[in-house]
């Protein structure tokens, strides 16, 4: 499900600033083709004179000049002067997963390489630990490394989760999934066909070799929820996402359905609110299943700090991905708060 869901991402160029760690956050914003940044209250804070931005992190976020990436601070100021092919995340942890020509590497709030540009790609850390590829194409594994760059175990795996969670990272070995810790040992064993990361102490994974029956481990890897839907994704807010009869509803962490499946499509609940496809548009239900915002809008993203991104437009095809070609939103996109009201009106 992993797969799927990456490509959904893609599909949909997602491009929206949330990712943040203070209380006064900045959005992105596009206009006229170039993007910038507003305040929650819809206002300018920087303006979007860029080529490209990503989401502030760590007081900074990637900008893209002139072809190449670099780094302001929340005044607008160039930070770390563009110099980077690449730059898919800002700062975790006081690093940046940077690429230059065909290697990423790991660079500091100097700008200074930590870790040397010779990875095939790592992804942010987390928990000191960062998920890197190993190999390409088919030869692909993932690794685990710390901050000096080393590998914690010499054991490469299949694939894995995009990060730790609450101490455990979801892990393939010989076509199974499992868990390991921190310091690469398997401490659920890889038995699983599929498996979700975890969250608020429970992770979903797919039981049955022949057909997707999804239930929920805790960390000692016991059964906590039975086998008994066709998906399971992560709770926040003490409610999970699953599909049943390819319809997506919630549960509560003793598996009783407390919002029935009859949704196209869902994000997990952030802020009080979860976003649902409905009848092929998206809006916002509360924790009742009650729509809050009617579904309207063409794709959206879900509340954080207040606000959640909308789109509004038609999808067209042509996005690249491995061995398929993918459709795109070409939307116009905007913020509104919690009552619906548009603090951004949708702009390209």
């Amino acid at each position: 499900m992993k797969l799927v869901l990456l490509a959904i991402i893609i599909a949909s160029s997602v491009n929206l600033c949330f990712a943040q760690s203070d209380d006064n956050p900045y959005f992105l914003v596009s206009v006229n083709g170039k993007q910038g940044f507003i305040d929650r209250n819809g206002q300018v804070v920087i303006k979007p004179i860029y080529e490209q931005v990503e989401s502030f992190a760590d007081g900074l976020a990637p900008v893209k000049v002139k072809d190449k990436w670099g780094f302001i601070d929340k005044t607008g100021k160039i930070f770390i002067e563009p110099r980077f092919d690449e730059i898919r995340w800002s700062f975790h942890e006081d690093l940046a997963s940077v690429r230059i020509g065909e290697k990423w590497g790991f660079i500091d709030k100097s700008g200074k390489f930590v870790i040397k540009p010779n990875l095939e790609y790592g992804h942010n850390f987390d928990d000191d630990r960062s998920i890197i590829n190993v190999g390409k194409n088919s030869e692909l594994k993932h690794g685990v490394i710390d901050k000096t760059g080393k590998l914690i175990t010499e054991q490469l795996f299949e694939w894995s989760g995009w990060s730790f969670s609450e101490g455990l990272l979801d892990v393939k070995l010989n076509g199974k999934w499992g868990f390991i810790n921190r310091e690469g040992k398997m401490v659920i064993p890889a038995k699983y066909k599929d498996a979700e990361g975890f969250s608020e102490g429970l992770a979903a994974v797919n039981f049955n070799e022949e057909k997707s029956q999804w239930g929920f481990i805790d960390k000692s890897g016991n059964v906590v929820i039975p086998a008994q839907f066709e998906e399971g994704w992560y709770f926040k807010d003490g409610l999970a996402a699953i599909r049943k009869n390819w319809k997506y509803g919630f549960i509560d962490k003793q598996g009783k359905i407390v919002i029935e499946p009859k949704f196209d499509w869902t994000y997990s609940f952030s802020e009080g609110l979860a976003a649902v496809k409905f009848n092929g548009k998206w809006g916002f239900i509360d924790k009742s299943g009650k729509f809050i915002i009617e579904p309207k809008y063409d794709d959206v993203w879900s509340f954080n700090y207040g606000l959640a991104g909308i789109a509004i437009g038609e999808w067209k095809g042509g996005s690249s991905f491995p061995k398929q070609t993918l459709p795109f939103l070409d939307a116009k996109r905007g913020y509104i708060d919690k009552t619906g009201k548009e603090i951004w009106k949708p702009t390209k």
